[in-house]
């Protein structure tokens, strides 16, 4: 599988890649004259972001899409006239950055101790927080991630 491109956050002034997609809820409500397509397998999702959070509202800053025949596409074609737009449809957790030590893998890469979280209601960031796996869960991840990895020889 190939790992897909990720969307941008800047958050404190620093830049973060993010693998959630906030656009996402927006996207389903909206009907757009060509539906978006995947330039390459790196990013099925036909799209890429760019989002800032600035007095703790998150705000889609750029955004470049694929509709037919791989034409690209501004942020024009999902809001006319706008060069940023307030994120007011997204309620939802975002993944910040991974924090402490790799304890395991996945399809879609390395599992560390932990993450730190941003949660947002209609856009508005209402929580900052770290989530750590239990003592536990760490010892099943690095278990699991041992026996995915073993050669069948």
């Amino acid at each position: 599988m190939t790992l897909q491109s990720a969307d941008s956050l800047i958050y404190t002034d620093v830049t973060y890649y993010i693998y959630s997609e906030p656009l996402s809820s927006y996207l389903e409500k909206v009907e757009l004259p060509y539906p978006l397509v995947a330039p390459n397998t790196a990013c099925w999702r036909g799209y890429t972001a760019t989002y800032v959070i600035q007095n703790d509202k998150l705000f889609l800053t750029k955004w470049q899409g694929w509709i037919r025949d791989y034409m690209k596409v501004g942020m024009d074609y999902l809001f006319p006239g706008d060069s940023v737009v307030f994120a007011d449809w997204f309620t939802g957790k975002i993944i910040l950055k991974d924090l402490g030590e790799v304890i395991g893998d996945s399809d879609f890469g390395d599992i560390y101790e932990g993450r730190l979280m941003l949660q947002f209601e209609q856009g508005i960031l209402v929580r900052e927080y770290e989530v750590w796996y239990t003592p536990a869960e760490i010892k099943k991840i690095k278990k699991d991630t041992i026996e995915r990895n073993k050669l069948p020889f």
